[in-house]
């Protein structure tokens, strides 16, 4: 082989592999289509070919792929001008996966790298599948047998890891203690398929389905609140089912670990902490919230995931929460609109706090605190095109706002001194598209006549501060310039609300940096304590440094400082 030789099939070489490579990411960032698609106007003038756009470029990614296997594949020592033309478009077409990664896909990076490496992988087998095919007959002897032994042993291992379900139990998540209602729903997972359960004073509390154990790596064990408050501590259980069959099985041994427990006790006030929008960003919201070491429970308000694509995503509440709580106090969760996309958004219910697979409903917390998580579902209407005709949040917001009214009308509430709501889109705040406007005018007129002490939200991506009675209802905003530095007019409004509403996390380390999801560790998270007589609520943000952040009013010319103290009777702010 000459050099010519040589030099063009290293150059066929690197265009089958850029090739390949291109076509295997793009295709992994197909969590990214819709925003490519939105990028190109189509939610504005949907034009069908840019709503389709996206796969066609995909498949002609793997089209050039294939020509390029073709090419490296076929010996041609004359026509060898296509090589550099297909690497060309090699090129283009890295180039367009880089801009669209660096301006739109970043973010999500976390969720296209474990894809583009699976089906790198699956590449990489199908590659050796065809080298056994087609190449293995030629080799010596010697090499033969080399490749037949580990082929024949890989299969071994493979087969019997899979047949005999030989790999090892135990806890892979801590216990999360979810308030729901007047119930404690104590949720923890496992490396295997297992039946789980919790002992409390030698009681046993099951993970069941229609009166069997679940076998299941995610486990909910729901228990009275008042048998936990009482016990102060639980044991969690688990045993791996190795073989569940039609009139026996076998299970595994048995694993436990015990955790104390800590109920609301209000004879001193209440703490807690919330978070929201951390978008996949554990370590910092974790090293946030632990400035304010004796919280009485941990507030999650939405978008803790940025989707939830898979097992681990739909666990990754949990993560977040057995982390700071160490199971040992109440969490209260409201879902996010990111956590309504995935493959596994229609499992999250299995995973955290809910009610008869909703994520609104009442909560209580030992004899002080009465709350409601409500869940307004996608931040645009039904009709938004990136849902593709299957939204139905409509009438699942009219489900809660009958839901709202029937516990108005029970009045429970009334025996408990604090009131919360955590919902994860701001309900008193009108954005500029309107989404939502007639739902969220029932929901305030209802919650307004609740006494609410506080709204926890999230979804802005701000420290967005709701005064009620500071700026005129129903009325176009306008941004306190000390917030957006221009004092820019903002098309939305306010509603007339009577309830504090703090949006309670964002990512950076003071009101107004712009820190971008895939860049910062840092996080800003919200403190809330209440005297013991239930009179004033002091709330502040803290940074990843522990240190207080200064805030303003987003759309009024008023500077809050470091920290804020409510007058629980008139909701008045400092």
């Amino acid at each position: 082989m000459n050099k010519r030789e040589k030099f063009f099939k290293i150059l066929k070489f690197t265009s089958v592999f850029l090739a390949v490579l291109n076509a295997i990411f793009f295709f992994a960032m197909k969590c990214c289509w819709s925003g490519l698609s939105s990028f190109l106007k189509y939610g504005s003038n949907h034009i069908e070919f840019l709503y389709y756009l996206p796969p066609i470029v995909s498949g002609l990614f793997f089209i050039l792929a294939i020509t390029s296997i073709i090419l490296f594949i076929i010996k041609d020592k004359t026509r060898n001008i296509w090589p550099l033309i297909v690497l060309s478009l090699d090129l283009i077409e890295a180039a367009i996966i880089i801009a669209v990664t660096i301006f739109g896909a970043i973010d999500y990076l976390y969720f296209i790298i474990p894809d583009f490496i699976t089906y790198s992988l699956i590449a990489g087998f199908l590659y050796f599948i065809a080298n056994f095919m087609f190449i293995y007959p030629k080799k010596e002897r010697k090499t033969k047998n080399i490749i037949k032994g580990i082929t024949f042993g890989s299969m071994v291992v493979v087969l019997s890891i899979t047949l005999l379900n030989l790999t090892i139990n135990s806890f892979s998540t801590k216990p999360v203690v979810y308030a729901v209602e007047d119930t404690y729903q104590i949720v923890f997972s496992t490396s295997s398929e297992s039946i789980g359960y919790v002992k409390i004073n030698n009681k046993t509390y099951a993970d069941t389905y229609a009166g069997s154990y679940e076998n299941s790596k995610i486990h909910k064990i729901i228990v009275p609140q008042k048998d936990l408050d009482e016990a102060k501590n639980y044991e969690i259980y688990s045993q791996k089912m190795f073989y569940k069959g039609p009139f026996g099985g076998f299970k595994g041994r048995e694993i436990k670990e015990s955790f104390a427990f800590r109920p609301v006790n209000s004879s001193d006030g209440i703490s807690y902490y919330s978070l929201a929008d951390i978008h996949m960003e554990k370590n910092g919201s974790i090293k946030a919230s632990s400035y304010l070491e004796n919280k009485d429970f941990l507030v999650l308000a939405g978008d803790i995931i940025s989707m939830v694509d898979s097992f681990s995503n739909a666990n990754y509440v949990n993560k977040v929460a057995s982390e700071i709580t160490k199971g040992e106090i109440p969490v209260i969760y409201a879902r996010g609109n990111h956590e309504i996309k995935g493959k596994w958004a229609d499992k999250l219910y299995k995973f955290v706090g809910s009610k008869n697979q909703n994520f609104y409903y009442y909560f209580t917390l030992g004899n002080s605190v009465y709350g409601w998580t409500l869940d307004i579902g996608e931040d645009h209407d039904d009709d938004w095109w990136e849902y593709y005709g299957t939204a139905d949040f409509e009438t699942y917001r009219d489900e809660q706002i009958s839901f709202l009214k029937e516990e108005k009308d029970k009045g429970t509430y009334l025996s408990y001194p604090y009131h919360l709501v955590v919902c994860h889109i701001p309900l008193p705040f009108i954005n500029s598209r309107k989404n939502h406007e007639e739902s969220k005018k029932e929901f305030i007129s209802i919650l307004n006549e609740l006494d609410i002490d506080m709204e926890i939200s999230g979804h802005q991506h701000d420290l967005l501060i709701f005064e009620p009675g500071l700026i005129t209802p129903n009325e176009q905003l306008k941004y306190n310039i000390e917030y957006d530095g221009k004092g820019k007019t903002y098309k939305g409004y306010l509603l007339d609300f009577n309830f504090p509403t703090f949006l309670a996390s964002k990512r950076g380390l003071t009101q107004t940096d712009d820190a971008k999801l895939a860049y910062s560790h840092n996080q800003i998270g919200f403190n809330v304590q209440v005297d013991s007589s239930f009179t004033n609520e002091t709330v502040y943000y803290n940074n990843v440094n522990g240190e207080k952040v200064n805030v303003v009013n987003p759309f009024f010319d008023k500077n809050y400082g470091d920290t804020i103290t409510i007058d629980l009777a008139t909701k008045s702010f400092n």
